[in-house]
């Protein structure tokens, strides 16, 4: 799947930005957090299933 296959690139380049953020912007920021956060477990629980029907792990 080339959504979870792409994460460690866009997470490596992610890391290497810093950037300030203020008591109003918390909000958003939990609420990004919360979007990617189960993005990433669908992903995964979607790649699970696939796994389980098929017999078979990508490396």
């Amino acid at each position: 799947m080339e959504v979870i296959d792409g994460i460690p690139a866009s997470l490596r380049a992610s890391l290497a930005r810093e950037h300030v953020v203020c008591r109003e912007q918390l909000p958003l920021v939990e609420a990004v957090v919360d979007a990617v956060t189960r993005a990433v477990v669908d992903a995964v629980a979607v790649e699970v299933e696939r796994i389980v029907a098929t017999g078979v792990v990508r490396v």
